[in-house]
């Protein structure tokens, strides 16, 4: 318990290590252990073999060459308001796929200065629940580490939260609305804002370390239009599909043209849907839903109405080839020099990178999650 009105400082040291006794074998000079069995290793400024709950309204500063806290099973952040500058990860609780980190209420804020060369902001082996408070958290500013990271899910259910990284860990089934940017570059550090469209900043940190991920959740984010600053500067982005979804490269999902959609029977790739206006050769009835090129046949293993044969030789439009990830019929090819096209992409642009067009300074936020990539500076 922090006692309310009392403001304490920790400083942690770097790793200690107790070993199993009649193990241990060291130097010829007996300044170094050359081979020991480990009985214990604590490796948090604050560290638990148990589990940790933390209560009261004082204030908790910890400054830790390795971890800030760490616990060997659940660690409960219930109030306090604790301020952890570590060079690992700001917080770890380390049991395999049984630890669960939870943030009720409190004020939580994590910055790792790299010391140790990497570290998350928070680590769970476990599972990582946020339900309240305030939770601001900074990774190492130069390795592929999160502000907010669990290795069986997060889930973000209240609360403010506000993580920045160079990786980005899925976000689970949440209960809170929250938004994910994808930076086109690392970006150094500095003020952020993300305002409404009457332009109040729904949240504004202050981040220190350079990151290319920016997680953002509070109560006041609900559905509507906002924009993204950096310092007095708008920033502009692509939505993209999410984790785990087809995205291509700079996180757009392929498009159709207008008006698509796929022969009955056949699967199409997400979210593509045939052009619009095709016509089936003269006298062929279309499978129902569909209507096919002037001259084309279905794809294989469509059926023709009886007694009719696919004309022979047959060609795809001028200038025309089929959805990407979609199949050409059997003894089909697109015309010379074809490729399927890149949807949502500029062939004269680097990979990874989207077309001006596509992006927007007005980022749409619906209820639950929202992803964006390639996010940069209006040019």
């Amino acid at each position: 318990i922090i006692a309310d009105g009392s403001e304490n400082t920790l400083n942690g040291s770097y790793v200690a290590r107790i070993y199993k006794p009649d193990s241990v074998v060291l130097s010829d000079d007996g300044s170094e252990v050359e081979d020991a069995k480990k009985l214990h290793k604590y490796d948090a400024a604050l560290y638990s073999k148990m589990s940790m709950n933390i209560d009261g309204g004082g204030v908790l500063n910890i400054n830790a060459a390795n971890e800030g806290l760490g616990t060997e099973l659940h660690l409960t952040l219930n109030g306090g308001n604790i301020n952890i500058v570590s060079g690992n990860d700001g917080i770890n609780t380390n049991e395999d796929n049984v630890s669960v980190t939870t943030v009720n209420g409190g004020s939580l804020a994590i910055r790792v200065d790299g010391a140790t060369g990497e570290g998350d902001g928070i680590d769970s082996n476990g599972w990582l629940v946020i339900n309240g408070g305030s939770v601001y958290a900074q990774a190492c500013a130069f390795s592929g580490d999160a502000g907010i990271d669990s290795d069986m899910g997060i889930h973000i259910n209240g609360g403010t939260v506000v993580a920045s990284g160079n990786m980005l860990d899925r976000i689970g089934e949440s209960g809170q609305t929250f938004a994910v940017f994808q930076f086109a570059a690392a970006q150094e550090g500095g003020l952020y804002s993300l305002r409404n469209a009457d332009g109040s900043a729904v949240v504004e940190p202050e981040i220190e370390n350079s990151f290319s991920y920016l997680i953002i959740s509070d109560p006041a984010l609900t559905e509507g239009e906002y924009s993204l600053y950096s310092g007095d500067t708008p920033l502009a982005g692509a939505r993209s599909g999410g984790m785990g979804g087809n995205m291509m490269p700079g996180g757009q999902r392929p498009a159709m043209p207008e008006g698509m959609t796929p022969p009955e029977g056949m699967e199409m790739p997400e979210g593509i849907t045939p052009p619009e206006g095709m016509e089936m050769p003269e006298g062929m009835t279309p499978p129902e839903g569909m209507e096919m090129p002037e001259g084309m046949t279905p794809p294989e293993g469509m059926e023709f109405p009886e007694g009719m044969t696919p004309p022979e030789g047959m060609e795809m439009p001028e200038g025309m080839a089929p959805p990407e990830g979609m199949e050409m019929p059997e003894g089909m090819t697109p015309p010379e020099g074809m490729t399927r096209p890149e949807m949502g992409r500029d062939p004269n642009r680097s990979e990874g990178e989207v077309s001006p067009e596509l992006k927007s300074e007005v980022f749409e936020i619906f209820a639950g999650e929202n992803y964006f990539s390639n996010v940069s500076a209006v040019s």
